[in-house]
């Protein structure tokens, strides 16, 4: 079963939302299981989460990319974009803007469903 691509993905993403590191569980076809890891000196400071995703709907490369730009630029506040989209553009390789937006569409569209106690309850997620 592949499962680089979501691994990578799911690296980019999480890391973008404040996990310092990622255990892996389980990969299935349809899901991807693990826990983020927040402190390494604090077990407490942890959270559990499922990822409904095959690999080969994994984000583009070109969504790791967009996740690097806003991660390096510290253009984004726990899950809110702090600056507008026209500012991200600028710091991006990205040539038109209406391509651009639909990457943007495609990060914004990622859920990963955060699990407490077996059960999906609230979910990691990117909005502006």
């Amino acid at each position: 079963m592949e499962i680089a691509k979501r691994k990578l993905f799911l690296d980019s993403f999480l890391k973008l939302l404040g996990a310092e590191s990622i255990t892996w569980k389980r990969f299935e076809i349809h899901k991807v299981y693990g826990t983020v890891v927040y402190g390494k000196n604090d077990p407490s400071e942890q959270q559990d989460f499922c990822w409904h995703m095959m690999e080969e709907n994994t984000p583009s490369g070109n969504v790791v990319n967009l996740i690097n730009v806003i991660k390096d630029n510290n253009f984004i506040d726990i899950d809110r974009l702090r600056v507008p989209l026209t500012e991200i553009f600028k710091k991006t390789d990205e040539n038109n803007y209406d391509d651009f937006v639909i990457i943007v569409e495609e990060l914004m569209n990622v859920q990963v469903f955060m699990i407490d106690e077996g059960i999906e309850t609230d979910s990691y997620f990117i909005h502006d």
